[in-house]
């Protein structure tokens, strides 16, 4: 895998420009400044031998250069929980197949997630709240991967709704929402979410319903977190989507003891054929 290439594009060179996808941006985006950084320590590592001279590769180095292919792809999208088998767990979400990771170099647009403040580390900020039961709580315990927050439902259908603007594109084009959502081991938990697009007047509308699993390991008494998403094909055109997450325990207890939602997102995936 030539991950000088993905380098470049992440510096915007003719040959990214070229993708048709992203010429009107020149500045890059908070997931590509992540990866741009995450490629430059790998250019500096002893695995760059590899790259420039195959012929001095080593069982260490070839391995070395693997982990770093397996932990890319991870790293570019914060809905890949497996980076053991990251091309299989992106196409499960996507239904985008990608041979091998030269092809996601050359075929996937990196992109970022649209939502804004998605696991509540600044409260309610772009969130438009509708609370029943006791309503969202925002816990700082039991979160996902490090994060400071986590919205907590209570034990009737509490929502969190996003509007996002999409701009007009030139690839083939999907929008993948979801979220990592998880409960406490002895409660049981519903989740939904719902898609709105708004294009020349149509509104289309999916939605799916989500029982939150019991799932090891068990950790202070939460279960094992678990993605729930859903995948629109978008156009090219212009449009708007209204996105909304929403949540309950099963058993109408007091308190907040629903479903757990530790990072919404929504991510536009732009790729060629």
């Amino acid at each position: 895998m030539n991950l000088k290439i993905l380098l470049a594009k992440l510096n915007y060179t003719n040959k990214f420009r070229n993708m048709g996808c992203c010429s009107n941006r020149p500045i890059l985006n908070a997931t590509q400044k992540k990866l741009k950084s995450f490629l430059n320590v790998f250019h500096k590592s002893e695995t760059l031998i590899i790259e420039n001279n195959p012929n001095n590769s080593t069982p260490e180095t070839d391995e070395k250069n693997e982990s770093y292919k397996k932990d890319f792809l991870a790293i570019t999208y914060d809905f890949i929980d497996d980076s053991e088998d990251a091309l299989a767990e992106f196409y499960n979400l996507t239904g985008i197949k990608l041979s091998s990771y030269e092809d996601f170099c050359s075929r996937i647009k990196i992109s970022e997630n649209l939502i804004k403040n998605p696991s509540g580390e600044e409260g309610f900020e772009n969130w438009i709240a509708e609370n029943k039961g006791e309503g969202w709580e925002i816990q700082n315990v039991g979160c996902y991967k490090g994060k400071k927050g986590v919205f907590v439902a209570s034990y009737e259908w509490s929502s969190l709704k996003q509007t996002i603007d999409i701009p007009e594109g030139s690839c083939h084009r999907i929008l993948l929402v979801g979220s990592h959502i998880c409960r406490k081991a002895e409660y049981e938990c519903e989740a939904k979410i719902r898609l709105k697009t708004f294009e020349k007047g149509c509104i289309n509308e999916q939605e799916i319903n989500f029982d939150c699993p019991y799932k090891e390991p068990i950790i202070d008494n939460f279960c094992a977190w678990t993605i729930m998403s859903l995948s629109s094909g978008i156009s090219k055109q212009q449009q708007t989507v209204e996105v909304v997450f929403s949540g309950k325990d099963k058993l109408f207890a007091s308190g907040h003891l629903g479903a757990r939602f530790g990072f919404c997102f929504a991510y536009l995936i732009e790729y060629q054929n």
